[in-house]
């Protein structure tokens, strides 16, 4: 009966223990696309905090109406360990540069808004290659 008990709680520790360590985080290669993004549009991100995760700069829930800064991300991929950027909404954030063609790099992106922003030049037309982009 003992060791019985000693087996449950030690696989249950053990599991537990597994389930902490596999948090999700953004690919590699679409961490890159967002800092020449940022570097495009003079968005200075904190890059020492998972885009993916609720802390850092990297989304404002209670922002002042009109504006918004987020970047949403989806981490349901390889078993909730992979995230991919679906959103990034930067509106109202006295933003300048042009439209980056860096977000080709973001293979699952749907929506991009800049809007309230003194965004110039034309959109790049690469954009065009996003083939999840539904909203610009």
């Amino acid at each position: 009966m003992f060791c019985s008990r000693l087996v449950l709680v030690s696989l249950t520790i053990v599991i537990y223990s597994v389930n902490l360590g596999c948090s999700a985080t953004l690919a590699p290669d679409e961490v890159d696309a967002l800092k020449q993004i940022g570097k495009t549009l003079g968005k200075n991100w904190n890059f020492d905090v998972d885009p993916c995760s609720e802390g850092g700069n990297w989304s404002i829930p209670n922002a002042p109406e009109g504006s918004e800064n987020a970047v949403i991300c989806n981490c349901t991929f390889v078993n909730n360990t992979i995230c991919h950027v679906v959103t990034i909404a930067l509106k109202s954030q006295s933003l300048q540069g042009t439209v980056p063609g860096e977000l080709v790099r973001l293979p699952y992106l749907q929506t991009i808004s800049l809007l309230g922003n003194r965004i110039t030049g034309p959109i790049p037309g690469e954009v065009a290659n996003i083939s999840t982009l539904s909203d610009l």
